[in-house]
């Protein structure tokens, strides 16, 4: 299924530099940005110890832990936007009159004449018939550079092909592990190193089920917008029927003074300022639950978007490595939404007595 290119580069986009993403890392509120981004946002921050070091998401003020003040690369990569990038950098470079692009799949530097949205390569007219002759790039989606320019062929492919990632930590070594105990992903010289007693296994071999595992979350999150979606539903209507009474006070006021003399106009007025102030403290009540609200809902609806698109096109080593940050998350929401007032925090505004037994006549229509 084809994907909305505007809406692709937008989730691609830092927040904080607003350009796409730059060897993006991931927090565990499931926010990406580019790590130099990063590296800068943690600069801007007061100096603390080193031990006491913790970066704050710029979006949702959600904070993690770093060992140094410097160890933003031990953040998990986000591979997936990685893949996409590159894709979306090729459809650039494809759209752009200025540059010719040369083919990538070969070595004679052919000016390319198509591109693979899979693998995020050029093609020369060679490359391309061979491409398409071989098993291992079956399905692959090769557009030619007339239909990119024409802006025709702007399709994200739903399914992104696995790529060999190199550990951080051993840069010559590909991650093809996953640790159970720590649920990472590793390399084989990281079982020397920290993992040899550790449940370890090959990343095809455990991706299905730990993959079970997050689509299993997904129905209780969506719970949890229906609730926050409700409560929030239900805080609207309040505050509607807070504006209502409030009209309905001062109709009741101005047909009550209608019979009174112009003694009593001080008092019209006093009266006029208690129900604004009452109104006043009352929707300002609701405004705040209301926000308060609101944010829960967006970081759901976030939270449920994130698992449900790397479920849907992710790669196994983006779940797998941040399988356990995507189900924390959903704790940590889960976790805020108990600590929410889900109800409206005013009871019913009472009605001004404006008279005791004394019974006045109204004006006359």
């Amino acid at each position: 299924m084809a994907t909305n290119w505007e809406k692709v580069k937008e989730e691609l986009t830092c927040a904080i530099c607003q350009d796409l993403l730059n060897d993006p890392k991931i927090l565990p509120c499931l926010h990406s940005f580019c790590t130099g981004c990063l590296k800068e946002w943690l600069g801007r921050l007061p100096h603390l110890e080193a031990s006491k070091r913790e970066l704050e998401c710029p979006l949702c003020r959600g904070k993690v832990a770093l060992s140094t003040p410097l160890a933003v690369e031990e953040l998990p990569s986000h591979f997936t936007a990685v893949r996409l990038v590159e894709i979306v950098r090729l459809q650039e470079q494809a759209s752009s009159k200025k540059v010719t692009p040369i083919c990538q799949s070969c070595e004679d530097g052919e000016v390319a004449t198509s591109s693979c949205s899979e693998c995020a390569i050029f093609l020369c007219d060679f490359c391309e018939k061979a491409h398409r002759k071989m098993k291992t790039f079956s399905g692959h989606k090769i557009r030619s550079l007339d239909e990119l320019r024409k802006g025709s062929a702007t399709d994200i492919p739903s399914i992104l092909p696995e790529k060999v990632e190199i550990c951080p930590v051993h840069p010559t070594k590909p991650l093809e592990l996953y640790c159970r105990c720590e649920e990472v992903l590793i390399c084989r010289d990281c079982i020397i190193k920290k993992h040899k007693d550790h449940d370890y296994d090959v990343i095809s071999d455990v991706f299905d089920g730990e993959k079970m595992i997050l689509k299993e979350a997904l129905p209780g999150i969506q719970q949890l917008i229906d609730e926050v979606e409700g409560a929030i539903n239900g805080v609207k209507s309040k505050r509607q029927d807070v504006k209502n009474r409030k009209e309905e006070n001062f109709h009741r006021l101005d047909d009550a003074f209608c019979t009174l003399h112009a003694a009593v106009d001080e008092r019209k007025r006093q009266l006029q300022q208690q129900i604004i102030q009452d109104t006043k403290g009352k929707d300002k009540s609701l405004a705040v639950q209301e926000d308060e609200l609101c944010f829960l809902l967006s970081q759901l609806k976030s939270c449920w978007s994130f698992i449900d698109d790397k479920l849907q096109r992710g790669i196994s080593k983006d779940v797998l490595a941040m399988k356990k940050s995507m189900l924390e998350r959903r704790n940590k929401l889960k976790e805020m939404k108990s600590n929410t007032n889900l109800n409206p925090t005013v009871c019913e505004q009472e009605k001004i007595q404006f008279y005791g037994s004394h019974q006045v006549k109204k004006c006359a229509p």
